[in-house]
């Protein structure tokens, strides 16, 4: 629901729609003067977005590569599914709607807006390309992360069940269906069958508004959930010895607490960067929001904000998950040596393992974790 700089930068040109020969001097003099301040916005857009834009698609195809060629073991769950098709979804921003802004804001700038041969391609071509597939991710980002947090909710409801209920397969069709669903939505405005304003308003209410708003009822299910498990845990620790059922069952609720916290985070930042945006978008559906430069400014302002969301979600992953950051050096070639010390410890640790296993203990086969790292 990215509509903000298409709808102020139509009504703002409105008044320089007049051919460029047919000015005098002095009227040019006077529109640069009232839009010094909204062409001096597209050009601070412009600048962050070529920024952001190239970082934004680094960051997401290292996570990729990350999830795709290294051997931690948390990529080869099922719920990494997700985190790919969030990262997808971040790249094509990037790589589609970000650069038609750019060359927008910083083409008129240099330009001005009064210059009718790139005010019209902006406005035929490129902000409507646009209007098209910005709204796409991020429909599929509030898809992706509703799912997500469902299948976290059924692994702590049935932990034993959810190895049988979410598979790779399963997760991979469920994105899929996402694109398709996300792509298709935008099919009645491309074709002429129903109005943007009409598209857009069913789009806030369908697939932003009511999505976030079930996110929310599970996000506090979850929460409920989640500390019954860690009271139970604790309780079942209490004046127990600790044997190898136990060490599972705590390092099965640490990872599930791990993912959990991930995606409470790229929940968070959907929300805080895409609020604007609805707030503006309600602000010139329903109370007249009046056609300024500084009005349409806000809008350019609201946009960047949106689109920083493509830029934080990797980094949220690498922040959370340590072994994400080892695995990354790794691949890199950047992984230092190990200290004597560290050395010591882990030949101690293997003998303790190696000792360990040659004991009888509680079979672990039948217990099949959805989160593993």
């Amino acid at each position: 629901m990215s509509c903000s700089t298409n709808q102020t930068y139509s009504n703002v040109t409105k008044c320089s729609n007049s051919s460029s020969s047919t000015r005098t001097p002095r009227e040019d003099f006077d529109i640069n003067l009232i839009y010094g301040h909204y062409l001096n916005t597209m050009f601070a857009a412009g600048i962050y977005l070529s920024i952001v834009a190239p970082l934004t698609i680094l960051a997401n195809c290292l996570m990729l590569y990350v999830l795709l060629k290294s051997q931690l073991k948390a990529s080869k769950t099922p719920v990494t599914g997700f985190l790919i098709g969030l990262a997808l979804a971040d790249i094509t921003t990037a790589l589609v709607s970000a650069p038609c802004l750019i060359y927008c804001y910083l083409q008129l700038n240099l330009k001005g807006i009064q210059h009718d041969e790139t005010r019209e391609f902006c406005n035929r071509v490129l902000f409507e390309l646009v209007r098209v597939t910005a709204p796409i991710p991020i429909n599929i980002s509030f898809l992706t992360i509703l799912m997500f947090t469902f299948v976290q909710y059924l692994a702590l409801v049935s932990p034993m069940k959810i190895a049988r209920r979410v598979t790779r397969k399963k997760v991979i069709m469920s994105q899929v269906v996402i694109w398709v669903y996300s792509i298709l939505f935008r099919v009645p405005y491309v074709t002429g069958i129903m109005e943007y304003e009409l598209l857009v308003e069913i789009d806030v209410y369908l697939n932003t508004i009511s999505i976030a708003l079930f996110s929310l009822v599970l996000y506090a299910r979850l929460y409920c959930v989640f500390r019954r498990r860690m009271a139970n845990s604790t309780r079942l620790r209490t004046g127990e010895t600790r044997n190898d059922v136990s060490r599972v069952r705590e390092g099965r609720l640490k990872n599930e607490r791990r993912f959990i916290v991930i995606n409470v985070f790229l929940f968070c930042i959907m929300i805080v960067t895409s609020a604007p945006s609805i707030g503006y978008w309600f602000a010139s559906m329903y109370f007249n929001l009046s056609d300024t430069p500084d009005t349409a400014a806000t809008g350019i302002i609201i946009d960047c904000i949106l689109y920083s969301k493509s830029f934080l979600n990797p980094f949220v992953y690498a922040w959370r998950l340590s072994k994400y950051r080892t695995a990354l050096r790794e691949l890199l070639g950047c992984k230092t040596s190990k200290k004597p010390l560290e050395h010591a410890t882990e030949m101690m640790t293997a003998s303790v393992r190696t000792t360990a296993a040659n004991t009888p203990a509680v079979s672990l086969t039948s217990i099949k974790p959805l989160y593993t790292t």
